[in-house]
């Protein structure tokens, strides 16, 4: 997998779900049994959100209210499991838990259980520690709740099996010792409406470190120590990018620069020098489209927009997966450093490398054998970003 892991922000076909880490089941309800009024209003809210939110309304007025009514998801949601719960007592007459699932029983037999769908989150929610609203997703610093989100966002980036655990990539474990190390260096995009809300769909790891970016470049792990960031120096004066990542169906809209705004801000906090990574050549194995011509650089443009089209692996997919097995790829043409070098020449579009220079990252040099990354040929560039309000005084 990459480090740093600046992961590509386009191009992605999952699906994501609802978060599976719930306190406690909505399933098995035996009996004569219905759900609450707040459980139904949470399931509609949810069956309908994935719809635009244009195609709701028939009137503009109309979806500007339901845009801010997601956007309010947590208060809204507080406010109604709350509400629902004040004056339900438990079998000892003391005032039950509202973020707790609890059954009634009316006169005929009948039993409702009272639950919410949102409940197993927004009971450790803070509005007061969001650090940049998106509008339905939000960036906290991680908190222990959001860890095994966190854990899911990397494997969904790297296109790894969540029940396949990997040695390059950081477990539950790992990133709670991040945080116990350097809890405001962690980052966490988590969904605060809509289907799946309370899930993390993005991260950023952090670590301080009196490296500076001129030194020679480590090997990834060599770099962060080891896997719960061994080498993180409180002191430091860089902000070292240990990992970022998210899920492949946010990409493309704004989670990333989210992230990297929150980073550029911890490091103008904290009066760092600056923030630097590697950012991995996840280009290099793709289709030479912007060093192919004439009609081989046509007949891939074709492919690769026919490709984009598909949701499924059907046949048509496959076909064009096999056709595009024929198209020359970068990694047919040049070897790593050189590619690494025309990405940086603004020659080649690296999904990766590129992305980060156009958001005012400065590419430095070439970095080979960072990490185990085949689809990168190992390699990735060093990106920079110095903190223009850093003060030699005041460090």
């Amino acid at each position: 997998v990459g480090a740093s892991r600046e992961t590509p922000v386009e191009n992605g076909l999952q699906i994501a779900g609802v978060s599976a880490k719930r306190p406690y089941g909505l399933h098995n309800l035996r009996g004569k049994c219905h759900l609450s009024a707040q459980f139904k209003f949470d399931a509609i809210a949810l069956a309908r959100y994935p719809v635009e939110v244009e195609k709701l309304a028939k009137r503009e007025n109309e979806a500007d209210a339901l845009r801010q009514a997601l956007n309010n998801w947590p208060a809204i949601q507080k406010h109604l499991i709350e509400e629902a719960a004040k004056d339900a007592l438990d079998e000892d007459g003391n005032p039950r838990d509202p973020y707790e699932p609890y059954w009634t029983t009316d006169a005929d037999g009948t039993r409702t259980l009272h639950a919410s769908l949102d409940a197993w989150w927004i009971k450790d929610y803070d509005d007061s520690a969001v650090l940049i609203d998106l509008g339905g997703v939000s960036i906290f610093n991680t908190k222990p709740f959001h860890v095994g989100s966190v854990v899911q966002s990397i494997y969904e980036a790297y296109g790894v099996k969540y029940e396949n655990p990997s040695d390059g990539i950081f477990t539950e474990d790992d990133v709670l010792a991040h945080i116990e190390r350097f809890p405001e260096g962690q980052f966490a995009a988590q969904r605060t409406g809509g289907p799946g809300a309370g899930a993390c769909i993005g991260m950023a790891a952090t670590m301080r470190t009196s490296r500076p970016p001129t030194a020679p470049a480590l090997p990834w792990l060599d770099a962060i120590g080891d896997m719960r960031l061994g080498a993180h120096e409180p002191d430091g004066d860089w902000l070292y990018g240990v990992e970022m990542a998210v899920w492949p169906m946010y990409q493309g809209k704004g989670i990333g620069s989210g992230l990297y705004a929150a980073r550029f801000a911890l490091v103008q906090h904290l009066n760092l020098r600056g923030w630097y990574a590697v950012g991995m050549l996840m280009g290099y194995q793709a289709p030479a489209i912007d060093v192919l011509t004439g009609s081989e650089k046509k007949d891939a443009e074709e492919v690769l927009a026919n490709l984009k089209k598909h949701r499924s692996f059907n046949a048509s997919r496959n076909q064009e997966i096999i056709a595009l097995s024929g198209v020359a790829r970068y990694s047919d043409l040049m070897d790593v450093v050189e590619y690494g070098e025309r990405v940086i020449a603004g020659e080649i579009k690296d999904p990766t490398v590129t992305m980060q220079m156009n958001r005012g990252l400065r590419a430095e040099r070439v970095v080979t054998d960072y990490v185990d990354e085949p689809a990168a040929g190992d390699a990735g560039v060093l990106i920079v970003w110095e903190n223009p309000d850093y003060s030699a005084e005041g460090a």
